[in-house]
């Protein structure tokens, strides 16, 4: 999705509608609904974008700048996305212009409830077939986050070093 704060929605004049509760630590809180003409991020044009009103500096922390909103899945849906390793930049490109370099491997993307998802093995888990993994930005400050249910059944605490106590 796209969320704006109420700062940058009335600077930019976008026209307001409805409401939706949204459940967050607080409690639910109303949102509304704001429209604007486009959203361009670099080479990637959304349309009529439609963004929910709520206010991010409790959620993003950090920027030097003041951040206007979050941009997710309606963004991305409709362009090849780059992610690299560590600190990397996120570079989007145009699929209609886009050629892949030929030391790229691609791997297929999973949509699972509108949210992305790939499938990945484990180096030293013999027997372990591919399993699903839910695409997360990195915004925890954790490189991977495992159920405990799934480090058991896969038998994936074999492969971690020692706790140090």
């Amino acid at each position: 999705g796209l969320v704006i704060s109420s700062a940058a929605a009335e600077k930019l004049n976008l026209r307001a509608f409805g409401e939706v509760f949204v459940s967050g630590v607080s409690g639910k809180v109303p949102c509304r609904f704001r429209r604007a003409d486009a959203l361009t991020l670099g080479p990637i044009t959304v349309e009529q974008p439609v963004f929910m009103e709520m206010d991010v500096e409790g959620i993003v922390t950090g920027a030097s700048e003041p951040v206007a909103g979050i941009v997710g899945f309606d963004a991305f849906k409709s362009s090849v996305l780059e992610v690299g390793p560590g600190g990397s930049p996120v570079r989007l490109y145009d699929p209609a212009t886009f050629v892949a370099p030929a030391s790229w491997t691609w791997h297929p993307l999973l949509m699972v409830s509108n949210v992305p998802h790939v499938a990945a093995n484990f180096a030293g888990a013999p027997g372990c077939g591919p399993q699903i993994f839910m695409i997360d930005s990195g915004a925890g400050g954790a490189d991977c986050i495992f159920h405990a249910r799934a480090v058991k059944e896969l038998g994936l605490r074999r492969l971690l070093p020692p706790v140090q106590e």
